[in-house]
């Protein structure tokens, strides 16, 4: 999260309070649990991110629990959600066409993901507090502005656009949310866009508990 290590760690309780019910509500129907489990996994990535926050405020960058819930965090924002969100749509549609769209999506993720294993195993990761955000700084980054750009663009298809694609009852409202979101986030925070944009797709998520309550209903 973008404000403080209490912002954090309350933003963790909250998506786990919410991901319980939503893994609940979901358990009979195993196609919606990838999906369902979303919440919960985003309440990880936010409690690496209190770490982050606590270990920078208290000096303690070289500790391991700083690399660590750096790691963690950067490895959820570019390996994990890339990967998941589409395959977890992915695995809960029934649309043949839409299966394969996603199908694409996925590929496209498995590419992001592969894209910032090499970035993680080629450059130091860091974190710093600036104007009171997090941002995670790939030093001596090989790649560039331009494909940085390139990169945003293209992960703003594989994880967004899936929504797009998905023919879950409203689904399409958690795209526009987060379309916007990643547009605030990439023109107010560029910096810190890592942090912002993971802190508005976990607080989005909890709008899932009623797509996956409105999917259960229905079946």
């Amino acid at each position: 999260m973008c404000f403080s290590a209490q912002a954090s760690f309350a933003g963790a309780i909250v998506l786990t309070s919410v991901g319980i019910p939503t893994l609940l509500k979901a358990r009979h129907t195993v196609k919606l649990i990838p999906f369902a489990a979303i919440p919960i996994l985003f309440a990880l990535q936010q409690a690496l991110e209190g770490i982050v926050w606590v270990t920078l405020v208290n000096g303690s960058r070289a500790s391991v629990w700083h690399q660590w819930a750096v790691y963690g965090f950067i490895y959820f924002a570019g390996m994990v959600w890339p990967i998941w969100i589409p395959t977890s749509l992915y695995v809960a549609e029934y649309d043949n066409v839409r299966k394969k769209m996603l199908a694409a999506l996925i590929v496209v993720g498995v590419g992001l993901a592969l894209c910032s294993l090499n970035a993680i195993a080629h450059t130091k990761q860091t974190a710093e507090v600036m104007n009171n955000h997090i941002v995670y700084t790939l030093l001596d980054d090989p790649l560039g502005s331009l494909s940085q750009a390139i990169g945003l663009v293209v992960y703003l298809l594989g994880t967004v656009g899936s929504f797009f694609v998905s023919s879950l009852n409203n689904i399409w409202v958690l795209g526009v949310v987060l379309g916007i979101a990643w547009i605030i986030s990439i023109v107010g925070y560029y910096l810190a866009f890592g942090s912002i944009w993971c802190f508005f797709v976990a607080m989005s998520s909890v709008m899932i508990y009623y797509i996956v309550v409105e999917q259960v209903c229905d079946q």
